[in-house]
Parts: structure tokens; sequence; C-alpha cells
């Protein structure tokens, strides 16, 4: 039962985090960010899709043959939503920090 309510509340809190993240980038931004945020949250939300594009391609000779865990593909895709939602906070705060 907790993983299916648990599956909605991540793909909830995902598109709320990404909204926000769209809303408060400049305009000029707008479909950058967008575009971006498409590329993330597939991440979040089909983690076992996403882990299965990456099994049997060849990297550098090597043939990728074990899946990594679908949490850590989670994981991977909320820090980097978060990040990028919160980037132009994060760039204020260093500027106030390195200001004062």
């Amino acid at each position: 039962m907790w993983s299916k309510y648990g599956s909605y509340i991540n793909r909830l809190l995902s598109i709320i985090v990404a909204i926000i993240g769209v809303v408060e980038k400049d305009s000029d931004l707008f479909l950058r960010s967008l575009a971006v945020y498409l590329i993330i949250i597939p991440c979040i939300w089909f983690p076992g899709k996403v882990n299965s594009l990456m099994a049997g391609r060849v990297y550098r000779g090597y043939i990728i043959d074990n899946k990594s865990p679908d949490i850590l593909i989670q994981l991977f895709g909320w820090i980097i939503l978060l990040m990028f939602a919160f980037s132009q906070y994060h760039t204020v705060f260093l500027k106030w920090l390195l200001a004062s």
C-alpha cells in the first residue's frame, strides 16, 4: 500500500518542485528550464524504464550488463531536480555570503 501511495506522493512533489522552478526562472530561460525538467522528471517517475535504456549499451569497449538500483536513479533525479530548481536561490545566497 505504501508503495502505491508513495509513488503518487513522489510524483506530485516532483511536479510541484518543477513548477516552482519554472515559475521562478526568468522568462528568457523558461523553455530551457522546461526542457531540462522534461529530462529529469522521467528519472524520478520511471527509474526502471530509464535504467533499462542503458542496459546492453557499449561504453569504451565494455558492455553495460549490470543495472543500477532504481532507487539510485530516482535519488539522482531528485538531487538534480532540487539543484536546478533552486539554483537561483543558491546563487543569490552565495553572492550575499561572499559580500559580507
